[in-house]
């Protein structure tokens, strides 16, 4: 038998300014993890080109590409993807480590995040200690330790319930402006989605504007 191509993206253009806020809803299976693992360096394309703050991303070999991504990118996950044998202040440094960040100030960043985020009595907690919009919380200052140019969140919001969610996207939005980073939001819920400065529906591998 020979192999079958999917194309699960399919002529998708895409361009998101300095400090924009944009999101991206599709049902299951639409591509929306497939384009956040792209936009995410973490998967190349077959073909087309992917700028990210003016560097040719399909260009770059790995050790480039790693770099890049430890500081150019920040990421929040549906999972929060906390290490569970660290506490909450180790979790948020471990970031400055990838992007090379000198040994001596790492904690200090790591702890100006978390009060930021009012978790300044949360430090030496374990996750398994925290609630799911602590977590979330830990998550989004460990996305921001190095300064993202574009911070990037796939359903992060989906495992809280309705008012922990509005908190946390309450936080999300207000680092965006804070921070002047781009935010691009990978979510089903409409209507969070249609807070963004931008929204878009993924259809049949396809972007449009809502």
């Amino acid at each position: 038998m020979g192999e079958t191509q999917l194309n699960v993206l399919k002529g998708l253009s895409l361009e998101v300014s300095q400090g924009e806020f944009v999101s991206i809803l599709g049902r299951s299976g639409s591509g929306k993890s497939t384009l956040l693992q792209i936009l995410g360096c973490l998967d190349v394309a077959d073909s087309g080109q992917y700028l990210l703050d003016g560097v040719d991303v399909f260009s770059l070999n790995d050790e480039y590409l790693s770099q890049l991504r430890a500081k150019k990118l920040g990421f929040v996950f549906q999972s929060f993807c906390l290490l569970p044998h660290l506490n909450v202040l180790r979790n948020v440094m471990v970031p400055m480590l990838y992007a090379g960040v000198p040994v001596e100030t790492r904690e200090g960043t790591a702890k100006d995040w978390l009060i930021r985020m009012g978790l300044g009595h949360r430090l030496y907690h374990k996750p398994s200690q925290l609630s799911g919009g602590e977590r979330q919380r830990v998550a989004i200052a460990r996305s921001m330790v190095n300064s993202p140019k574009l911070l990037l969140a796939d359903e992060p919001t989906g495992n809280l319930d309705s008012e922990v969610r509005d908190l946390v996207f309450d936080e999300l939005r207000r680092l965006q402006k804070e921070e002047n980073v781009s935010l691009i939001i990978v979510t089903h819920d409409q209507e969070l989605g249609y807070k963004a400065d931008r929204a878009l529906k993924l259809q049949d591998g396809r972007l449009c504007g809502l």
